[in-house]
């Protein structure tokens, strides 16, 4: 059996995910139904730069927590912490003036 995406839980773990206080941003979910009854999931989530390496790693066990709270067929679960960087603004929006 090939594995296809998943978005019938997709908003369920959207919701566990940014529902936890530590988590600044969602940055990318992917899902995908790897058996029957098997939802594979995976996330890179934005934590704050200064949060410290014990209380990251308790934030990632709690998140996966809510998501198998949320939606119990999501096994495994990989979650990927970053710093979450606006892109940058496009070219057009930037006005350089000249000296003339």
């Amino acid at each position: 059996m090939s594995a296809r995406r998943s978005s019938d839980h997709a908003e369920s773990i959207r919701t566990a995910i940014n529902g936890h206080p530590k988590v600044e941003a969602l940055i990318q979910l992917d899902t995908v139904s790897v058996a029957p009854g098997e939802v594979l999931v995976a996330a890179k989530i934005a934590f704050a730069e200064t949060i410290r390496l014990s209380d990251l790693a308790a934030a990632i066990n709690e998140v996966s927590a809510a998501i198998r709270e949320a939606v119990p067929t999501a096994s495994p679960i990989y979650l990927e912490p970053d710093v979450y960087t606006p892109t940058a603004p496009g070219t057009e929006a930037i006005v350089i003036r000249g000296a003339d």
